[in-house]
């Protein structure tokens, strides 16, 4: 996969920022209206097309629909807490860094699923391809916001392993 360039950078950050808006109002009311403004901010530029444009796609479209049903806001919390864990998971791995006693299991799981990539991986040290891949798909994942201490955990190991302050 190619790197995303700066300018595609920033409209998959504009578009995460649209997102993440839509996202604290359905939080703080209970209920979202999509309105044709944030249609047209949506429409604004063209992403290349890439798994990251997907993603950030169906991140919309699943807001589209919890506009419709806010009821399924709480499952889609747990989701989206679940897939920001194993990103960190998967920095966390790696960094060659351990993982918090919570989530073990998960990890567990994952290095399971994902062994023989996993063994290459550890053979070769950080790749930095990959981790600019989980960087974006952190931004696909729906109120990726409401997890703090996730963030920082994310952050941290961004840190860790880019050397970036």
């Amino acid at each position: 996969q190619q790197r995303l360039m700066d300018d595609d950078w920033q409209l998959l950050d504009r578009r995460h920022q649209l997102c993440a808006a839509l996202e604290m109002q359905l939080l703080e009311d209970g209920q979202l209206t999509i309105e044709q403004t944030h249609l047209d901010s949506w429409n604004q530029g063209a992403m290349p097309s890439s798994p990251y444009q997907e993603k950030l796609q169906q991140r919309f479209e699943q807001l589209v629909a919890l506009a419709k049903a806010p009821e399924a806001t709480d499952a889609q919390l747990v989701e989206s807490d679940k897939q920001l864990r194993l990103l960190c998971i998967r920095l966390e791995i790696l960094a060659g860094q351990p993982t918090p006693q919570a989530d073990q299991m998960l990890r567990m799981e994952y290095q399971i699923n994902h062994l023989a990539k996993a063994l290459q991986q550890h053979q070769q040290g950080p790749n930095r391809q990959e981790i600019e891949k989980i960087e974006q798909l952190w931004f696909c994942i729906p109120f990726n916001h409401c997890h703090p201490e996730l963030r920082e955990r994310f952050e941290s190991l961004l840190e860790t392993l880019l050397g970036v302050s």
